[in-house]
């Protein structure tokens, strides 16, 4: 059963990354799966959004999340992804500002800085 959704975000998050995000969330032990986009654009930096889904989110996996996702987040913007396969050019990067956790009513329940790239 899926506990948490992760924001699509077709500016910043391709198909790759949303793979990427989803199994690292698996590594923590959670189940996740993507969603359309359903929270306002704010300016930039960007922010990467959560959804939450269970109800309250349990102390274990708070933990989890606040002492590695941000570091995971970091590392998966920061590989450079190919634009062209022809010509090898490289897409350029940003990792998000912040990675908000939502809760069930929407409500922000956790926020997490993520480090810059380089």
């Amino acid at each position: 059963m899926t506990q948490i959704l992760v924001e699509e975000n077709f500016e910043h998050i391709d198909g790759q990354d949303m793979e990427d995000i989803i199994a690292a969330l698996a590594a923590l032990g959670l189940t996740a799966d993507p969603t359309q986009p359903r929270t306002a654009v704010r300016g930039r930096p960007w922010v990467m959004v959560l959804h939450w889904i269970q109800g309250e989110l349990p102390p274990a996996v708070d933990e989890k999340l606040n002492s590695t996702l941000a570091d995971t987040v970091r590392d998966i913007f920061g590989r450079p992804r190919a634009v062209d396969r022809a010509t090898g050019s490289m897409r350029p990067r940003t990792a998000p500002r912040l990675v908000e956790v939502h809760g069930p009513t929407g409500a922000v329940i956790r926020t997490i800085g993520v480090p810059s790239i380089g």
